[in-house]
């Protein structure tokens, strides 16, 4: 019988308990709490916290901590990036300006081409530009990684000046008939 019932001092010691007060309706009961047993007396100091910790607390921490972008976004590798983007912005401007220009079929205005062929041609030429810087980058750094967005950024400002070239040639032909 002794073995069955736990000894007392292998676990905190509750409240005592206390009658319901008046003051005591109002508020919703609590589910009970679990008894932890306590390893070692001495071992109160080295407990692990209960909260975790505000990043103003670990300035004095050296470790090295991941980011969890670290693996998709090459934040080391801005010119990538920045190709990257100018190839996908100038994307939506082209294919933006092309759907404008259909929705308006019999006579689109004039600034959706200017915007299509500067707007787009100048975000174009930037891919390209950043798009090379960052290749480079990324070869002389292979910590800052970002190959594929540069080479996505290169490739993309590629297609799009070779596109609005084939839409420019496209577009004086038609005109030339009328």
């Amino acid at each position: 019988m002794a073995k069955d019932r736990q000894r007392d001092d292998d676990y905190e010691e509750d409240d005592p308990p206390r009658r319901r007060s008046e003051q005591d309706e109002g508020i919703q009961d609590r589910p009970a709490q679990r008894r932890i047993p306590r390893r070692d007396d001495d071992d109160e100091d080295e407990r692990r916290p209960l909260r975790r910790r505000d990043d103003d607390e670990d300035d004095d921490d050296d470790r090295p901590r991941r980011r969890r972008s670290a693996g998709l976004i090459p934040y080391k590798n801005g010119w990538a990036l920045a190709g990257y983007y100018c190839g996908m912005g100038g994307l939506i401007v082209i294919l933006g300006s092309i759907a404008l220009a259909m929705y308006m079929v019999p006579r689109p205005p004039a600034v959706i081409g200017i915007l299509m062929f500067v707007g787009g041609g100048i975000l174009a030429l930037l891919s390209v530009i950043f798009g090379g810087i960052g290749i480079a980058y990324a070869n002389k750094n292979p910590d800052a990684k970002g190959m594929a967005h540069a080479i996505i950024g290169l490739v993309l400002g590629v297609l799009e000046i070779l596109g609005l070239i084939v839409l420019l040639i496209l577009g004086l032909s038609i005109a030339r008939r009328f």
